[in-house]
């Protein structure tokens, strides 16, 4: 738990971490947008993020995507 201390400056108990696998990760690779890879890696976070609250609503959310659209979805 190295990672977030160094980044955001925060400490972290690795056992209340959950992880979820999310199914719709391919909407934010580039390979998924042959055109339009802005428009569709922006629209493809937003479902992402819309995804994962769905399955989870966190009690901490962090987002470092440099967009920020998901802060706006979320």
């Amino acid at each position: 738990m190295l990672f977030p201390k160094a980044r955001f400056n925060i400490t972290l108990d690795g056992k209340k971490l959950l992880f979820i696998f999310l199914q719709s990760r391919r909407f934010v690779e580039d390979s998924t947008w042959p055109r339009f890879t802005l428009l569709g890696q922006s629209l493809g976070s937003m479902y992402l993020a819309w995804e994962a609250m769905s399955k989870l609503i966190p009690d901490l959310y962090i987002g470092e995507n440099p967009s920020g659209i998901t802060n706006e979805t979320c």
